[in-house]
């Protein structure tokens, strides 16, 4: 799971809680976060401080990358990506959630939106 933010507390409050429970990095860079996303299976968003169209771009190119199975965009101004919705296949998913999302709610909507996950912790209990 990879999170791409410009707020480090954020990205480290996220990383602290969900890297008992799954691999996790996190990017500070849009430029830099092509790359690290797209060998993900998830990837949490927070666009909120980065240029609109550059966001829009990367959550385009992430929804329609074959090994990304979920994106979820945490931001306070959800209209702006609301034509992303339109442009997801089949087999990828963009949840689009406000602020405040807890990690603990990331990482239940990482839970039940990706199949391989919940198998995995599932066989932990």
């Amino acid at each position: 799971m990879t999170a791409i933010g410009n707020d480090a507390a954020t990205l480290e409050g996220l990383g602290g809680y969900l890297n008992r429970r799954v691999a996790y990095r996190s990017v500070r860079a849009l430029r830099e976060a092509s790359a690290a996303a797209m060998a993900s299976d998830c990837v949490v968003l927070y666009p909120d401080g980065f240029p609109a169209r550059a966001v829009q771009r990367l959550a385009r190119d992430l929804i329609n990358c074959p090994t990304v199975s979920l994106v979820i965009l945490v931001t306070a101004q959800p209209d702006i990506y609301q034509g992303i919705d339109r442009s997801r296949t089949a087999n990828n998913r963009l949840i689009v959630l406000q602020p405040p999302a807890w990690p603990w709610t990331l990482f239940a909507t990482i839970q039940s939106s990706l199949p391989s996950l919940r198998r995995e912790v599932s066989r932990l209990c």
